[in-house]
């Protein structure tokens, strides 16, 4: 490891520690005093991932758990880079998490779609509904519809999918908020109540705020003339009629 690099490792897990040390903004946290990676302290209380110790992966996840990100059913570290550690690249991730400049949810999303999943929940969290996370099985259903929807781009019609599904088209550059956006302006004609055919114009801003649906996928394709279909599909479904979306 080089000097630079060195520095850069010890810089990072100095704000790191500050931040389980002394809380983040004016928040406690349930670590009291330094946490060091070596010699983890036993902890009854900021044992989250059942240890019976107190170490950097509690650490990861009280800070999730600050940054209103969802809450794994069973608490583990997130292992960003997928190479069965937590390590630096881990500890860059949360302090941008904890600082509003990422969010955990993304993580699986590959561009173009990054941000779509932060987006989505932007607009979840005004009705107060969970948060979505990305999901590979459900991207690979959206990107297969998109790609068929692309062959010909003059019919815009809905995949048999088990999923929701919202679908946009427009010309080619659309970026990943614009994409959401669209499908929320419609909250604007929105009346709450429970969800009725007579809705159905409003049936794009209904599936992303849907209270029971937890994951979301999407795919991109391009047709001839440089227009995009996105297709974003929703697990588990919603838009059930009788039901209110949230």
């Amino acid at each position: 490891m080089n000097m630079k690099a060195f520095l850069k490792k010890k810089l990072v897990r100095f704000y790191l520690y500050m931040i389980l040390s002394i809380g983040y903004a004016g928040f406690p946290l349930v670590f009291p005093g330094w946490v060091s990676l070596s010699e983890a302290e036993d902890s009854s209380t900021g044992d989250l991932d059942c240890d019976l110790k107190a170490g950097l992966s509690d650490a990861i996840l009280v800070l999730r758990l600050m940054s209103s990100l969802p809450e794994p059913s069973k608490f583990c570290f997130s292992d960003i880079n997928k190479d069965g550690k937590v390590g630096l690249e881990e500890e860059i991730y949360i302090l941008q998490v904890v600082a509003g400049l990422r969010s955990l949810s993304d993580i699986d999303a590959p561009a173009p779609f990054t941000g779509i999943v932060t987006r989505h929940n932007f607009w979840r969290s005004q009705v107060g509904v969970s948060p979505l996370t990305w999901s590979s099985q459900v991207a690979s259903s959206a990107q297969t519809w998109a790609n068929e929807l692309a062959k010909t781009c003059n019919l815009i019609i809905h995949s048999n999918a088990q999923y929701g599904e919202n679908i946009a088209w427009g010309y080619g550059g659309m970026t990943p908020d614009q994409v959401v956006d669209m499908w929320a302006k419609e909250k604007s004609g929105y009346v709450y109540k429970p969800f009725t055919s007579d809705q159905l114009p409003y049936g794009h801003y209904t599936q992303l705020v849907w209270r029971d649906t937890t994951q979301i996928g999407c795919g991109m394709a391009k047709c001839q003339n440089n227009y995009e279909i996105w297709v974003c599909d929703y697990n588990p479904a919603g838009n059930f009629i009788g039901e209110y979306p949230y």
